[in-house]
């Protein structure tokens, strides 16, 4: 879905000759080419207008679109890292240990891990409780502000507050 619509976004640029794409999931790269010998700067930023109009069509979720110009720095693979048994931060180590590697090849010029997820603690409070012990949300805020505590997340419950 976001590969075609990037696709036919930029068939309509001034002077576009073809493209060439390449998906996989949660991933999308389109190559334009344009005419030989044109104003490359308009066609850029006739590409970057029209793909600009379509980052809201695409999915929720989708990063923002890139144009990079530099084809000689772009030139490249894209390489997945997948595991079913595996959980997000084993992916993503498993991504550093192969960036760090890959970084010390000769002739890589640039290497970028797209696709990790943000991490995300949620707290939720029963103020009922904080009541009862006198603390109030600023309280807590400050504790976990001023905490520098590593500890492993999960859920605590105690009967039916959390």
């Amino acid at each position: 879905m976001v590969t075609k619509k990037i696709e036919d976004a930029s068939e309509t640029v001034n002077n576009f000759d073809y493209s060439m794409s390449t998906s996989i999931p949660s991933v999308s790269s389109v190559i334009v080419v344009s005419k030989y010998g044109v104003d490359y700067d308009e066609v850029w930023a006739e590409l970057s207008q029209k793909l600009s109009a379509i980052q809201s069509e695409l999915p929720e979720n989708c990063q923002d679109i890139v144009i990079d110009t530099e084809l000689m720095d772009t030139a490249g693979a894209i390489l997945a890292i997948s595991d079913n048994t595996a959980n997000t931060e084993t992916l993503e180590s498993y991504s550093r240990n192969l960036k760090n590697q890959l970084e010390g090849v000769n002739g890589i010029k640039r290497v970028e891990i797209l696709g990790t997820q943000d991490k995300q603690v949620t707290v939720e409070v029963n103020s009922a409780n904080l009541d009862m012990l006198s603390v109030d949300m600023r309280d807590v805020g400050n504790i976990i502000a001023s905490s520098a505590v590593s500890f492993p997340l999960g859920k605590l419950e105690d009967g039916g507050s959390k």
